[in-house]
C-alpha cells in the first residue's frame, strides 16, 4: 500500500497523520486589491540553506513592490512545523467550501508543503486552505494562532529591496 493512500485512509478514519520535513509555507492575507495592492509571505530555505521569511508588499499600483527578507532560526521552524503537525491545522484542507466569492478582493490563504519521501510519500505534499471554506469557532481560534505563530517567525531583517518599474 502506498503512503498517500494510507494517509487518506487514516484521515478518513479520524486518525492523526504525521508529515515529513516542512519545506515551505506561503501566506496571503485577505485584502482589497482594486488599486493594485498586494501582499505575500513565504517561509522557505534560501540558496545557502538558511531559513527565511520573504514578504512582498505593494500599497497600490502607484507604488513599487517592496521585498523584505527576514532571518528565521532552524529551532523556530522546527517548533512551527511541530505546531502544524500536531494542532490539526492541516485538516483544514478538508473543510467544506463556503460558496462565497468576491471578485474585487483577494482572499486569504495558506499553502503548506512537506517533503514526505522519508515516510514513503510525495516529495511535495501540499496542503492548501483559505477564506472560501467553512470554519467553526474553534477553527477560527486555531487560524488566529497559526497567523500569530507564522508572523512570530520573522527574526532580523536581512534585506529590503524596492523594485522600481
Amino acid at each position: 500500500m502506498d503512503y498517500e493512500k494510507e494517509r487518506r485512509e487514516a484521515i478518513e478514519a479520524g486518525q492523526k497523520v504525521l508529515e515529513g520535513e516542512l519545506t515551505e509555507v506561503r501566506y496571503s492575507p485577505g485584502y482589497s486589491d482594486m488599486n493594485g495592492s498586494s501582499h505575500q509571505e513565504k517561509l522557505a530555505k534560501d540558496d545557502s540553506g538558511a531559513w527565511t521569511v520573504t514578504c512582498r508588499d505593494r500599497d497600490d499600483i502607484e507604488n513599487p513592490m517592496v521585498e523584505r527578507t527576514y532571518a528565521v532560526s532552524a529551532e523556530a521552524v522546527e517548533e512551527f512545523a511541530a505546531f502544524l503537525r500536531e494542532s490539526g491545522v492541516l485538516d483544514f484542507v478538508n473543510r467544506e467550501e463556503s460558496h462565497s466569492y468576491c471578485d474585487d478582493y483577494s482572499e486569504w490563504g495558506y499553502s503548506i508543503r512537506f517533503d514526505n519521501t522519508a515516510l514513503g510519500g510525495d516529495r511535495n505534499a501540499a496542503f492548501r486552505f483559505g477564506e472560501y471554506q467553512v470554519y467553526s469557532k474553534a477553527d477560527r481560534v486555531l487560524l488566529a494562532e497559526l497567523e500569530t505563530r507564522f508572523e512570530a517567525l520573522r527574526g532580523k531583517l536581512l534585506s529590503e529591496i524596492t523594485e522600481e518599474e
